[in-house]
């Protein structure tokens, strides 16, 4: 027989609500569920590893998604529409080959790549001669930073690895994590050292939420 595993806490659940909101910042949310500043990032990676808490999260995610129909198609899909807008969809030109606006045939899905719309209306001249001029100007989204996120959906950039420090050295990847591992512990020691009494303080409290959370459940209790 498998044992029941015990209902989230009160604070768990706080953490969850909190992570759902504030657009999936862990440690921020482990503040905001009560746990001490000293160790809110340590606790809010370890809840997410919480097989329950995660599930809950996922859960949450998938019914936005599903709420506003956001899919991974329709994402490359917007991507695509700005990364690939031409300026020639919006204009036109005159016998003399003068350019002007005309967006009388605009579809949706070139107006997805407009990003503003300005009408400027002044009077130019004076008396006799003054005359209204309307301007219009647009700005399409930025199709670089749109064919950069599409070419990442399809693997075709990665980053570069190689560090370069002080003195022309480079570094691997490898190298500089133990490096920085090194003086992370050189420096933070005694810290971490105060953080692990806390975090033990702060597991032990969260067990006992949950058992308390437990019995009253239960109805031999």
């Amino acid at each position: 027989m498998s044992k029941r595993r015990a209902p989230l806490t009160q604070r768990q659940k706080l953490f969850i609500g909190a992570y759902q909101a504030n657009g999936g910042n862990a440690t921020d949310a482990a503040k905001q569920a009560g746990y001490s500043a000293h160790t809110a990032r340590s606790q809010g990676q370890r809840l997410l590893t919480h097989v329950d808490i995660a599930a809950e999260i996922a859960r949450g995610c998938q019914k936005r998604l599903d709420k506003y129909e956001v899919t991974a198609d329709r994402i490359v899909r917007e991507l695509a529409l700005l990364g690939f807008a031409n300026m020639q969809d919006y204009m036109r030109a005159n016998e003399g080959g003068d350019p002007y606006l005309d967006f009388s045939a605009l579809s949706r899905d070139q107006a997805a790549a407009l990003q503003e719309v300005t009408v400027e209306r002044y009077v130019e001249g004076r008396g006799e001669d003054a005359r209204e001029v309307k301007r219009v100007k647009f700005k399409l989204a930025d199709k670089r930073s749109a064919l950069v996120d599409l070419g990442k959906t399809i693997g075709m950039f990665t980053e570069k690895r190689d560090v370069n420090v002080t003195g022309g050295v480079t570094l691997s990847v490898e190298e500089r994590d133990r490096m920085a591992k090194k003086q992370l512990e050189e420096l933070w020691g005694p810290v971490l050292e105060l953080e692990a009494e806390e975090l033990a303080a702060e597991a032990e409290q969260e067990r006992q939420d949950s058992l308390r959370a437990g019995d009253a459940l239960d109805p031999t209790h």
